[in-house]
């Protein structure tokens, strides 16, 4: 149950046919909530999926119009999940929208419906450890990663996560995925070079 009072209606980003471009319409219904796994958003911040404007450009991936693009997006959350306990009312998230034929979880639109497992918590501001305190507030993702690698990490393991962080933003940002780069590949390089050589600093691949 949520306790933030909903407006009447909402503003979206309606596109009527191919080759149009898409058109602010006011007064437009607020999506429902239709199953425990399920959370509101209110929306913040969208991102421009590639899908966003070669659909309308190419008429593919339009299953209904009017339609209402759009797949990722930061907001907060108005009414959380019943059954994910994860992200609670007022946190920050991040959404990703996978589902296109649904318009509820289209993202281009003030209040936007996402599934509890494509919501994920992004609402830190300090972090606090024994060798530092990082304030990331108003960082990206990668912002973040430099603050709490130089504020917070030990001074013996900057170098060989720094290095990681360089290594990852360059193969990531060159394919394009330079929201949060990683190398899943490497990143458990550290642990296996402790348990092969006896120390993290021994590894090897980056």
């Amino acid at each position: 149950m949520s306790n933030i009072d909903l407006p009447s209606s909402q503003t979206v980003l309606l596109l009527h046919g191919p080759k149009k471009p898409y058109e602010v319409t006011t007064g437009y219904a607020i999506p429902e909530v239709k199953s425990e796994h399920e959370v509101l958003v209110r929306a913040e911040t969208f991102g421009l999926n590639p899908i966003d404007w070669k659909a309308p450009d190419f008429n593919f991936g339009i299953p209904v119009l009017p339609y209402i693009a759009g797949r990722e997006l930061v907001g907060r959350v108005v009414k959380p999940s019943k059954h994910d306990s994860r992200v609670r009312e007022g946190d920050q998230v991040l959404v990703i929208s996978t589902d296109y034929r649904d318009l509820r979880k289209a993202g281009f639109q003030e209040y936007v419906v996402s599934s509890d497992f494509n919501t994920t918590e992004h609402d830190l501001d300090v972090i606090v450890t024994e060798n530092g305190l990082a304030d990331v507030r108003g960082l990206s993702p990668r912002e973040r990663a430099r603050v709490i690698i130089k504020k917070c990490a030990h001074p013996v393991y900057q170098p060989i996560l720094e290095r990681y962080l360089d290594k990852a933003e360059f193969e990531c940002l060159k394919k394009g995925w330079g929201h949060e780069p990683h190398l899943l590949f490497n990143s458990f390089d550290m642990h296996k070079a402790l348990l092969e050589e006896g120390s993290m600093q021994k590894v090897k691949s980056f």
